[in-house]
């Protein structure tokens, strides 16, 4: 015998097209870059473009409450974690991934530069025993870690609804990543 789900408020959906299109995008772009098409590749930045900016519109016209609230589905694996602080750790974890593989693909070609049958592209490595630009990588990493303060900073700045503050913040995070 089926039980009848009770009766109560249903959880609201994002249900934008936007994501989609933004995917599409990129997957253009992608495309673009793969196959040295500078059009194709400006076809799929438009697109990408377009959809972000719908996207961000359709956010500031009719702001989603089951984006900014509690995830309080049964159904949710977390409950009372906040929608944005999900989002934020699921985009750290990509992240870590895609520099993972980034790093790992650098490991393997540098591995396999020089060895007979494999690539044979030099790159502008640094030949064995040569000491790196040390303070060059050291200022790049003090700006690195300057902008995710800035951007904590910004975070804590919306959450006490100081928009000044925060928009100040959300600006120079940017002009540190330039």
């Amino acid at each position: 015998m089926a039980h009848p789900e009770p009766a109560g408020e249903e959880e609201e959906h994002h249900g934008s097209p936007w994501p989609v299109i933004i995917a599409v995008g990129m997957g253009v772009g992608y495309v673009g870059i793969v196959s040295a098409s500078v059009p194709m590749l400006l076809v799929g930045v438009v697109i990408f473009g377009g959809g972000a900016g719908g996207w961000i519109h359709q956010d500031m016209q009719e702001p989603s409450s089951a984006f900014y609230g509690l995830a309080t589905s049964v159904e949710s694996r977390f409950p009372r974690v906040s929608a944005r602080k999900l989002g934020t750790w699921l985009f750290l974890a990509t992240e870590i991934m895609f520099f993972s593989a980034i790093i790992g693909s650098s490991f393997t070609l540098r591995l396999r530069t020089g060895t007979p049958g494999l690539a044979t592209f030099q790159g502008p490595w640094a030949t064995p025993g040569q000491i790196l630009n040390v303070p060059l990588t050291g200022l790049n990493t003090f700006i690195l870690i300057c902008s995710s303060l800035t951007m904590v900073e910004a975070l804590a700045a919306i959450e006490r609804d100081d928009r000044v503050k925060h928009r100040f913040y959300l600006l120079a995070t940017l002009l540190l990543g330039i």
